[in-house]
């Protein structure tokens, strides 16, 4: 009978263009002003670039897809079109489509931070490891921001490469001291290395930045189980049920601190839960397993 582990999702950002007053023009008349007519386009551009980004902000990607699509029309060498529309690409799912307009935003604009850390995301999402390390290389060498080195470690921690991922929230804590996701983070991949007590200090120290994260109270949860400090495990996954009471692992992880500490009526109790849970989810195979550890302490 083994602990269910916590779904790992690391967090990384895509980031948005900033709203500009206008979208400067890239081609000018032989006098070196803008002429009318490039200056209507630029005013109609920005406009289009607003408006797809009050769009994406209500969630309205085919509207923002659309409207950025025509501001490219109009202003096709402004970068933060290409970004903009990339980002929300990467939210409605075409990550491919994503990854050209993040291309063609660095082939604009060649030390656009953002639109490299962007693209590095999207490589993520497809597994591609190798390319989203190498953008976010070139993120850390332009803006060596805590949330780069938390990227980086991310795309490494996804890879097996836990050393490392370490020394890259390591780094994104030096940079942000209060940053409860590197701690977090830092944390998970010590636990991959099976430093146990090393994460629980992660831990800890994540859940005194950030005491509302029920993901953090679930993982020390398994790193105390697993040192044998299953009354503190207990303490963690209560707290963690208080935050998220519909999370069917932590009951039937409970359950089996529960079982451990003699507290029989109690386990068949979290188990039953995670079972309901389970079924209501659809994990069929999860919610029979958890009835036939009820039927073992009957």
């Amino acid at each position: 009978m083994k602990l269910i582990q916590v779904v790992i999702s690391l967090v990384t950002l895509s980031v948005l263009g900033g709203i500009p007053l206008s979208v400067h023009a890239q081609s000018f008349s032989a006098s070196g002003a803008p002429s009318i007519a490039q200056t209507v386009a630029q005013t109609s551009a920005s406009e289009f670039f607003n408006r797809g980004l009050e769009k994406y902000k209500r969630g309205d990607l085919p509207g923002a897809i659309g409207d950025y699509t025509e501001a490219i029309r109009l202003n096709p060498k402004d970068a933060d079109l290409y970004n903009n529309r990339g980002v929300a690409l990467r939210r409605k799912g075409d990550l491919p489509g994503a990854i050209a307009d993040y291309t063609q935003a660095i082939q604009l604009k060649p030390d656009y931070a953002r639109a490299y850390s962007n693209r590095g995301n999207a490589y993520t999402d497809l597994k591609n490891f190798r390319q989203a390390i190498g953008d976010y290389d070139k993120v850390i060498q332009l803006q060596p921001t805590a949330n780069a080195y938390n990227s980086r470690g991310d795309a490494r921690f996804k890879q097996g490469d836990y050393k490392n991922a370490i020394e890259d929230f390591s780094q994104a804590i030096k940079l942000e001291p209060k940053s409860a996701l590197a701690y977090y983070n830092r944390g998970l991949a010590r636990r991959r290395l099976k430093d146990n007590r090393g994460a629980i200090g992660d831990y800890t120290q994540a859940i005194q930045l950030d005491s509302k994260n029920a993901d953090v109270y679930h993982s020390r949860g398994i790193a105390r189980s697993t040192i044998g400090d299953d009354r503190g495990a207990l303490t963690d996954y209560d707290q963690a049920i208080k935050l998220k009471a519909d999370n069917a692992d932590l009951y039937y992880n409970r359950a089996i601190t529960q079982r451990k500490l003699g507290n029989t009526q109690a386990a068949i109790g979290d188990y039953q839960k995670a079972a309901d849970l389970y079924q209501q989810q659809g994990k069929i195979t999860d919610s029979q397993e958890a009835l036939n550890q009820i039927k073992k302490l009957q």
